[in-house]
C-alpha cells in the first residue's frame, strides 16, 4: 500500500491546511477518496513527492442552488484548475479523466449562466 497526502486548496489552488495521510492500493483509490473530501474546496493528492492529481471542489448539496456570482466564481476556479493540470508535466497524460470531468463541469456552468436571467440594473 502507498501513503497519499490530501491537501485542501483555495480558489487560487494554494494549499490552505494541513495534509491528511491515508494508505491506498493505488492512484485510482486515492483519487476516489479525494472526491469525498472535496466538499467546498478542491483537493490536491500527493504520493510522497509525486503529484497524483487534483479533484475539483463540489458544492455541498445543503447549500441549494448557486446564484450568478457563485457560478462565475466556480467557472473561474475550474478554469484555473484546468490550467494547472495542463501545466503539470505529464499530469494530463496520467489523468485525462480529471481534465475531462472539469471541462464537463465548465460546460454545465456555462449552460446555467446562459439560462439564468441577468440581474437588473444599470450595468450591461
Amino acid at each position: 500500500m502507498l501513503t497519499y497526502r490530501f491537501y485542501p486548496l483555495s480558489n487560487a489552488n494554494h494549499i490552505t491546511g494541513l495534509g491528511m495521510d491515508h494508505a491506498f492500493d493505488g492512484d485510482a483509490q486515492a483519487l476516489e477518496h479525494a472526491a469525498t473530501l472535496a466538499e467546498g474546496h478542491a483537493i490536491a493528492v500527493w504520493e510522497w513527492q509525486r503529484l497524483v492529481g487534483y479533484v475539483a471542489a463540489r458544492i455541498p448539496e445543503s447549500q441549494g442552488y448557486l446564484n450568478r456570482e457563485e457560478l462565475i466564481a466556480a467557472r473561474e476556479q475550474l478554469t484555473r484548475q484546468i490550467a494547472v493540470l495542463e501545466g503539470e508535466r505529464h499530469s494530463h497524460d496520467r489523468h485525462p479523466e480529471n481534465v475531462a470531468k472539469i471541462r464537463t463541469a465548465l460546460g454545465e456552468i456555462e449552460d446555467n449562466l446562459v439560462q439564468m436571467p441577468r440581474p437588473s440594473g444599470g450595468h450591461r
